[in-house]
């Protein structure tokens, strides 16, 4: 089941940030789904415990619903040319992102994917946030790959072999191709051309830090917002947030002069 991810409002976001601020942000991504979801704990509806469950690119295509239906279409950002340093802004759309691959793998079943390759049948399920979370502090990337396998791969068979041991290499990079064409969005890369020397690059797109940045954002404006109108009218801090925007933006008008 689809659970499409409503609008986070600004009551919302200041709870967001205040219990995030600290947190990994693998825990801040499963913080706004949860506050994004129609209701968390309604029947047929995802658990926090599902909602670390989701595959990295599942979780991942849901927070841009999240950007879409809370901050709007458009992500805009910049970025620094690695040839020349020069600074460009990048321009771009949720649904652009969203419509590079099926964002339903929640839906299907991804806990029992199978690779066949040079004699070898390997069953895994896609990664996640808790296998993210595990390798998260690993410095060498030989050693997150070997647990990431580890933690997904649940069984390797070898037709008339007991004890088929680990997979060559070719077998690996069969199973890391066979997960990145089943979770598209869980690693969007950015093609970007430099306008000053005409370097061209990939740039890897951090959703869940580029939704936080918005959050975080947001939510100092919101502080801002609350004082200012709060010292003119004596109002509390909850009796603002309800106000709708249009409302709040013009007390706030009025509060500054």
């Amino acid at each position: 089941m689809t659970v499409m991810e409503r609008a986070l409002d600004a009551q919302e976001m200041l709870q967001l940030w205040e219990a995030g601020r600290n947190r990994h942000p693998l825990d801040r991504a499963v913080q706004v789904l949860s506050a994004s979801s129609p209701s968390t704990h309604a029947p047929g509806l995802p658990s926090v415990d599902a909602l670390q469950r989701l595959s990295v690119g599942a979780r991942d295509a849901r927070l841009l619903e999240v950007h879409r239906s809370t901050f709007g279409d458009r992500l805009d950002g910049r970025a620094s040319c690695p040839a020349c340093a020069e600074s460009l802004e990048v321009s771009l759309t949720c649904s652009t992102l969203l419509a590079a691959g099926d964002t339903s793998e929640d839906d299907r079943d991804t806990a029992h994917l199978v690779v066949v390759e040079a004699g070898y049948r390997v069953t895994f399920r896609l990664p996640d946030s808790r296998d993210l979370a595990a390798i998260a502090t690993l410095a060498e990337v030989s050693e997150a790959r070997a647990l990431l396998l580890q933690r997904c791969v649940t069984e390797v068979a070898r037709p008339g072999d007991a004890d088929p041991g680990a997979p060559p290499e070719a077998v690996v990079l069969a199973v890391a191709a066979r997960m990145a064409e089943a979770d598209p969005h869980a690693e969007l890369l950015l093609d970007l051309e430099c306008p000053a020397c005409d370097t061209s690059w990939q740039a890897p797109l951090d959703v869940t830090l580029f939704l936080w940045a918005r959050i975080s954002g947001q939510a100092r404006r919101l502080l801002l917002e609350v004082d200012a109108i709060a010292r003119v009218y004596g109002w509390r801090e909850a009796e603002i947030l309800a106000l709708s925007p249009a409302r709040r933006a013009t007390y706030l008008e009025l509060a500054v002069g």
